[in-house]
């Protein structure tokens, strides 16, 4: 009997903490593709998340008018989250961040590996891969 082969590889996504993912994990070939996808999408989060939120003066901890749900706040955790020192570190990464859960995990079950057009190019990073599709 042959053992099937097993193409070890990552997923990466994000979700609200106790739920499933709105739409499908990102799969990468490596954690290098799959963290730069991640840094792309902490990022795009950020100033997403920043382009609604209203002037105002935000210096203060928590923020004056609106506590714990300021956006400003919410932009620049996503921001240093994406600067996370662990994020480099691999093969596995996760944070909450902005009531948000974003991961990395390693998976090697035999019945999952990277289709060819999930998996970005390798020539260049993952989000020029994402600007062009």
């Amino acid at each position: 009997m042959s053992t099937p082969d097993v193409t070890v590889h990552f997923h990466a996504g994000h979700n609200m903490p106790g739920y499933l993912p709105e739409s499908e994990p990102a799969t990468f070939a490596t954690f290098e593709d799959a963290k730069s996808d991640m840094l792309w999408t902490l990022n795009l989060h950020a100033d997403n998340v920043q382009s609604w939120t209203d002037e105002h003066d935000y210096d203060d901890v928590p923020c004056p008018v609106y506590g714990d749900d300021c956006g400003f706040d919410r932009a620049n955790s996503l921001s240093l989250s994406a600067e996370d020192p662990n994020l480099d570190n691999g093969p596995e990464w996760s944070d909450v961040v902005a009531g948000q859960s974003y991961w990395i995990v390693q998976c090697s079950e035999p019945d999952c590996a990277p289709d060819d057009d999930d998996v970005p190019c390798g020539a260049c990073p993952a989000s020029s891969c994402r600007s062009q599709s």
